[in-house]
């Protein structure tokens, strides 16, 4: 209304609502699940007008998945918003629960997974390495600068994005503090991210505000040994985060740890016992996603650290 509007009208020199109809679907669809999702989700409809409405709904309707008609366009791109507002206060609430779980000694993951079982008021996120992609790292400010220009703050909606921000800073520091304890400098160390996409769980090759970059850049400034692999991204991509992708079998050989930085279904299925013998004396897992059992790791050699670890 404020932006396409204008633009058409201009460069046509008809008017909408009149000469033309003018309508708004938001897409809603998860990365990874695209086709799959287009045909049986809900589709939000609204237009300028009844006629707009109707017309964009015959062909949206082909398409597949329930027509949601609202009062106004403005409505339907509040609900695209907030879709993806909601999923970013969940997850900064899992990360959160994750930080105060660490501080209390206490295993977040065990404590998250009993609170949701069999109840149905729950479902609490588990913490992670960060929150990336293009949709849930913008989302928030689009709504925020809208509504700061009429006077109003979204206090919660800023600040799940300040701490889903700052999990890849986290991650550091766990890096370094685990470097102090086993008394092995991290300059010149090798370290190995598995992951560099946003996400690996559906499958994707998006690195788009990937929380892997951040640690990636930080750790060069390190002068750190930075490798990568992901199943889904290109040996161009990892280029354009700053690192070489290599091999399982190369990133693991000679390092002194690994970074587990997206939760690839992949992961979980590796042989950790082997991997071990593959690394330096003392190898080290920073896990940002509970790909590996923390007493497992510590029986069979690693030195763990995770997000929301308990007391091992």
């Amino acid at each position: 209304e404020d932006v396409l509007k204008s633009i058409l009208e201009e460069e046509s020199g008809l008017h909408g609502g009149r000469d033309f109809s003018l309508a708004f679907v938001p897409e809603r669809i998860l990365e990874g699940r695209a086709l799959e999702e287009f045909r049986t989700l809900p589709k939000i409809v609204s237009g300028d007008n009844k006629e707009s409405i109707k017309r964009v709904s015959d062909i949206i309707g082909k398409l597949g998945g329930k027509i949601v008609e609202v009062s106004s366009i403005k409505s339907a791109e509040m609900i695209k918003l907030i879709d993806n507002i909601n999923r970013d206060v969940s997850f900064a609430f899992g990360n959160e629960i994750g930080l105060a779980c660490e501080t209390l000694g206490v295993d977040v993951f065990e404590v998250i997974q009993a609170a949701n079982q069999s109840y149905p008021r729950n479902e609490i996120m588990v913490p992670s390495i960060g929150v990336g992609g293009s949709c849930l790292t913008k989302d928030t400010f689009i709504l925020a600068n809208q509504l700061m220009e009429n006077n109003f703050k979204p206090n919660l909606m800023l600040l799940a994005r300040q701490i889903n921000t700052e999990m890849p800073y986290h991650i550091l520091k766990k890096v370094k503090q685990v470097f102090q304890e086993i008394n092995r400098p991290l300059k010149g160390a090798k370290i190995f991210i598995l992951g560099l996409a946003f996400k690996g769980y559906p499958e994707t090759d998006d690195i788009r505000h990937s929380p892997s970059e951040i640690i990636i850049k930080e750790l060069k400034k390190m002068n750190v040994n930075v490798v990568g692999y992901d199943p889904k991204v290109s040996v161009e991509q990892a280029k354009h985060l700053g690192v070489e992708k290599t091999s399982f079998e190369n990133g693991f050989k000679e390092a002194d740890a690994i970074i587990i930085a997206t939760n690839h279904p992949s992961y979980s299925k590796l042989d950790f016992k082997k991997v071990a013998k593959e690394m330096k004396t003392s190898p080290i897992i920073i896990d940002g996603w509970r790909t590996i059992n923390p007493i497992y790791a510590k029986k069979i050699g690693f030195k763990y650290k995770g997000i929301g670890q308990g007391i091992i």
